[in-house]
């Protein structure tokens, strides 16, 4: 399970902390504003919890990628519509 936010900091980071949950993995990509950590989940095995600071250009590259699957999901609903996807067969075509 992920959260994403742009107020890393504060109040998110900080209130998890406090309320007793344990950092198990925290780092950054491309600089402060790409922060993450990746809470202890022990008492429910299997379970990922993550949060995610996107007010740098993680955030803007997240946002092009929803844009994107939004285009193709216009495609897909318009079944003439130019880059349909039609099924001949059992085959994508």
């Amino acid at each position: 399970m992920s959260y994403w936010t742009r107020e890393y900091q504060a109040p998110l980071r900080p209130r998890a902390v406090v309320s007793a949950v344990r950092v198990g993995h925290e780092g950054q990509i491309g600089g402060e504003q790409g922060r993450f950590a990746y809470f202890d989940t022990q008492a429910h095995p299997g379970t990922v919890v993550e949060i995610s600071d996107i007010s740098g250009s993680k955030g803007s590259f997240f946002e092009h990628i929803r844009r994107g699957r939004r285009r193709l999901e216009r495609r897909r609903s318009h079944p003439r519509g130019r880059g349909a996807v039609t099924m001949r067969n059992g085959i994508c075509e």
